[in-house]
């Protein structure tokens, strides 16, 4: 393994440089010190062209000599083409780990700005990218005179992983205080936990923070001590996170990125080119891993039955004890249709069945109770009953499961298909539609 610093002799290449030289000397790692010869200067004399590849070798020798006095092992190498092919080709010949570039754009009022190289660069990467504005924070943690305020920017996807596992390994270079922040957009957020009506976008909602709290710490761990921030923002999510990071006084800003068109840049938005371009200190980019481990599935500690209290709902409750062992909860649910006289604009939570639909609710949980299997109070499984209110059940089911935390979804099907399907619809399949959770589909007996 190996570092690629690009190098273009620029003041940003410099600071990104001595960056690359201190992170090599400490972590024991070759380095490559790479510059691009994208062309000839004007109508050279082929005579001359072995020159200006002399004169760019030399000039990339004596930074690499200037960079071995931190202790590091520094090559120096000059390839023909562009900085994008050069250093990518650099990557893959070295096995590298890391690519270090500078920042070179112009400064704006928003942030210094990246340059096109390094914005690309960053983007096109398959391996982690720091792009340097400023080398004194790196100086000063390296010198061990103040530690290293790293802001992650947390989301439950693969390349998010990824950024806080590398975050968490620059503790073996120094002291670093990790702050992990989720930004969520609260709309999108009632929703997929069943609160529905008008509410404050721009607040905290108790239900939606214990959630994302739960779901958050389950995902993001690490041995030593740190930081998890829930954020509730409006508009572009990069934004939130520069803002934070400089109200938190961040060294670094930790952003997971995704190899996306520029026609799905545009159309969906891109948190890690947000930071990247408008960020006042140094950015990490780091893709998810080519080839992810396969992770081992957990045992269900908490598993969502749904019915209707038809057989195939019936057979969808049995189902779910067998998938929890002892300590697990089984969660009854049943959904009842919500009152016609409620406002679609009034708050409303699928858990917080209506006053006028006490007897309904009752008259439910009887039903539901009626259907917990003796054995399981033997083998130590709990069970929890919910009626939900909804006018779409299998929306009420998943956003049920997102409350809960279920591992484990279960539902019953008839196994209709074709027009009987068409024109009756399906619970089941509108909870596949609707949950990225794992979905046990189960028939009633014959």
């Amino acid at each position: 393994m190996s570092i690629i610093c690009g190098v273009d002799f620029s003041p940003g290449s410099s600071k990104a440089t001595h960056v690359a030289a201190q992170l090599a000397a400490r972590r024991r790692e070759p380095m490559v010190l790479a510059h691009a010869l994208t062309g000839w200067p004007g109508e050279i004399h082929p005579d001359e062209k072995m020159g200006v590849l002399t004169a760019a070798c030399r000039a990339v020798e004596r930074e690499a000599t200037e960079a071995r006095q931190s202790g590091a092992d520094v090559r120096a190498r000059v390839e023909l083409g562009t900085p994008l092919s050069a250093l990518a080709k650099q990557v893959k010949e070295e096995g590298a780990e890391l690519l270090v570039v500078g920042a070179s754009g112009a400064e704006t009022s928003k942030g210094n700005g990246v340059g096109r190289t390094a914005d690309r660069l960053a983007q096109k990467a398959q391996v982690p990218t720091l792009v340097v504005r400023d080398s004194e924070p790196f100086e000063q943690w390296f010198l061990g005179q103040k530690p290293l305020t790293v802001l992650v920017g947390l989301d439950f996807n693969a390349a998010s992983d990824q950024a806080w596992r590398w975050a968490l390994q620059l503790r073996g270079v120094g002291k670093v205080n990790v702050i992990g922040v989720h930004v969520y957009w609260p709309p999108e957020a009632f929703h997929r936990l069943g609160l529905s009506g008008m509410r404050n976008y721009l607040g905290t909602e108790p239900e939606v923070e214990q959630v994302l709290r739960r779901e958050i710490d389950r995902r993001f761990t690490a041995d030593g001590p740190f930081e998890l921030v829930l954020s509730a923002g409006i508009g572009r999510h990069g934004d939130h996170l520069l803002k934070l990071a400089s109200e938190r006084g961040a060294d670094l800003i930790v952003v997971g990125s995704h190899a996306r068109s520029n026609v799905q840049r545009l159309w969906e938005g891109s948190v890690s080119r947000t930071v990247l371009h408008y960020a006042k200190v140094a950015v990490a980019l780091v893709p998810p891993l080519a080839q992810s481990e396969p992770r081992a599935a957990p045992s269900a500690r908490a598993v969502v039955a749904a019915t209707d209290f038809s057989p195939a709902g019936d057979a969808a409750v049995a189902a779910a004890y067998s998938q929890v062992g002892p300590g697990g909860v089984v969660h009854l649910l049943h959904v009842v249709s919500h009152s016609a006289q409620r406002s679609e604009w009034e708050p409303h939570d699928i858990f917080m069945a209506s006053a006028e639909m006490t007897a309904v609710r009752r008259a439910a949980e009887e039903k539901l109770r009626a259907r917990v299997p003796t054995q399981a109070l033997l083998d130590e499984k709990r069970t929890e009953l919910c009626v939900l209110e909804s006018r779409d059940p299998a929306q009420a089911i998943a956003q049920a499961a997102e409350r809960i935390g279920a591992e484990v979804i279960c539902v019953g099907t008839r196994g209709r298909s074709g027009l009987a399907k068409t024109l009756l619809g399906s619970v089941a399949q509108g909870v596949i539609a609707q949950t990225e959770r794992p979905v046990l589909l189960v028939r009633a007996p014959r």
